[in-house]
């Protein structure tokens, strides 16, 4: 399972608050996230940006996902035997909470 989570507002926050800000709350937000997924058995790095890429066990994902204490993100979690599909997923569910601008935040695609 990969969860991709991504800032809300990332150049919105740039542009008001800097990139120190902005750099600072990526920060937390890889620290927070890396603390619940390591809890979790799982391996969190930040792919630059406003991204931060977690793969988590198939069977640890809800607590990963209960565990995670982050505001301002959403996550797109993608669920395949390969990683780089469950990559690809993640980043389609992405694409699908931006879209349909869904109240959730948290977006789960398996493979078929």
């Amino acid at each position: 399972m990969v969860a991709h989570l991504d800032l809300n507002d990332y150049y919105k926050l740039v542009n008001e608050r800097g990139w120190r800000y902005v750099y600072e709350l990526i920060d937390g937000i890889a620290g927070s996230t890396k603390r619940a997924s390591s809890k979790h058995g799982g391996l969190t790095y930040y792919a630059e940006g406003d991204n931060v890429i977690c793969f988590v066990p198939h069977n640890r994902l809800e607590g990963f996902l209960n565990e995670l204490k982050v505001e301002g993100v959403k996550v797109g979690v993608g669920a395949a035997l390969k990683p780089r599909d469950a990559l690809k997923l993640a980043a389609k569910a992405l694409e699908t909470i931006r879209a349909k601008n869904l109240r959730e935040k948290v977006f789960i695609l398996k493979e078929v």
